[in-house]
């Protein structure tokens, strides 16, 4: 059935004159998680720690858009976190139109989402100096799709 409605909305996205929102992630809503380790700087006493983290991940529809809030965790603990509005591409994916400049990408597969930031000028803005967004990758599905998300309050 996913694959009738896949097929659908392709063929009546090339009739249309804006690109449509994708039919087929239209189940993006939830909290995703990914877990990793980073390097941590514990000064010369200890140097340096491995210790574990977790990305968040928020993406919550609103109308033709995706409100998504991101908090992802590198080298020493830098940050990157940001909220932003995502509207549709003609290519399937989710994409940040910024008056900066930033042109970030949410790229959803069937078992993977991924963010893109190839120039890095969201990073520039969005994170701390050993923190990057572009590459950043939740599994599918969500850990939690009920629950009180960030970003649709």
């Amino acid at each position: 059935m996913s694959r009738l409605v896949l097929a659908a909305s392709l063929l009546l996205g090339a009739c249309a004159s804006a690109p449509p929102a994708p039919e087929a992630d239209g189940d993006l809503r939830g909290a995703y998680v990914a877990e990793h380790d980073i390097q941590l700087y514990g000064g010369e006493a200890v140097g340096w720690e491995t210790t574990s983290v977790t990305d968040v991940l928020e993406v919550a529809p609103r109308g033709d858009s995706l409100d998504v809030y991101a908090l992802l965790v590198a080298t020493n603990a830098h940050l990157c976190e940001f909220d932003l509005t995502l509207g549709p591409e003609a290519d399937g994916a989710w994409q940040a139109a910024t008056d900066w400049g930033c042109r970030l990408r949410l790229v959803a597969g069937p078992d993977t989402i991924r963010l893109e930031d190839p120039d890095n000028v969201c990073r520039r803005r969005l994170c701390g100096a050993r923190a990057v967004i572009d590459g950043a990758q939740f599994p599918r599905p969500p850990v939690d799709t009920v629950g009180a998300l960030r970003v649709s309050r």
